[in-house]
């Protein structure tokens, strides 16, 4: 099955390579270039680098399987063990607690929803409930202003 949706993250991290390069002085050494590629990876995770965002694309939503260390914290925190399909980290940029978004499932659905980072329940979409199937997210674009409006 193809990928029904996709991100632009290299080239908004190269935008932003592109502008540090030009109005700092930051040695363009291999080394260098390996350390802000990593920060900036980190930068856009964090979803820091908004202003390099031309237009809106899909954020998809990645994981990686908890380690045993945070298996038993978060086991302790809520109480009860977690299943294998629960017991993840979330590794992508998510939307802010509290924004409302554009959510695609791996079933092609698009929907609106309200995220929640809750501290006690984990990462979530309101409507939908947990994250499963959930491939990818956008902010809502910015209002079209036509030539001319103000």
């Amino acid at each position: 099955m193809s990928e029904v949706c996709t991100d632009n993250r290299f080239e908004i991290i190269a935008k932003a390579k592109a502008d540090l390069l030009e109005s700092t002085n930051i040695e363009t050494s291999a080394d260098e270039m390996v350390c802000l590629d990593s920060f900036l990876l980190r930068c856009w995770q964090m979803g820091w680098l908004k202003k390099y965002e031309e237009d809106q694309r899909w954020i998809p939503i990645t994981t990686r399987p908890m380690d045993e260390w945070e298996r038993k914290e978060w086991s302790k925190k809520i109480g009860y063990e977690l299943e294998d399909d629960d017991a993840v980290i979330y590794t992508s940029q998510l939307p802010d607690d509290g924004q409302e978004c554009i959510v695609c499932s791996k079933w092609g659905n698009v929907f609106i929803d309200t995220f929640s980072n809750d501290p006690d329940y984990g990462c979530y979409f309101e409507d939908h409930g947990d994250m499963d199937g959930l491939t990818a997210w956008m902010p809502f674009p910015k209002p079209w202003r036509g030539e001319g409006d103000e």
